[in-house]
């Protein structure tokens, strides 16, 4: 089965528009911090448009089931290049990519087992629940992510 994807766009870090008019994209979402969204991550993947790669910059992201009002976790990115997950990783290091450029493409893939990230093409991380706690393959193992809500300052 094919995946899908949906775009957000958060510009320089929930600063929206796009590069060239300060218009949104076309074709991304805009990004409303603390909106939720109805997102089956394991089933859509999700990509962030950033053009800040500032040191310290962030995407944070709180991720929950429909039958629940508090989530199951959060995960984030963070430059330079580390990662979170919650109950499974504290700013993990992510493989850094050979070229840093200011208009990064950020790609969440999470199936049943794992999570990947990606930025603009290249995969810096392929995370394998197992290989943490067994906390971490009870929270993010499976079928779980109904709805995301974008936590960035």
């Amino acid at each position: 089965m094919a995946r899908h994807m949906r775009r957000f766009c958060v510009l320089a870090l929930l600063v929206l528009g796009s590069l060239d008019t300060g218009q949104p994209a076309a074709d991304w979402i805009p990004v409303v911090k603390n909106q939720l969204f109805d997102w089956d991550l394991e089933a859509v993947s999700l990509q962030i448009r950033t053009i800040d790669a500032t040191s310290g910059k962030e995407i944070r992201l709180s991720m929950q089931r429909n039958d629940e009002e508090t989530a199951i976790g959060g995960m984030g990115v963070r430059i330079p290049f580390k990662y979170n997950l919650a109950h499974c990783v504290s700013w993990g290091e992510l493989t850094t990519p050979a070229e840093i450029v200011q208009d990064m493409i950020w790609t969440f893939a999470k199936s049943n087992e794992s999570l990947t990230i990606s930025c603009n093409g290249v995969q810096l991380l392929n995370f394998k629940f197992s290989d943490s706690s067994d906390n971490c393959v009870r929270t993010w193992g499976g079928d779980v992510v109904d709805k995301i809500k974008f936590i960035s300052s």
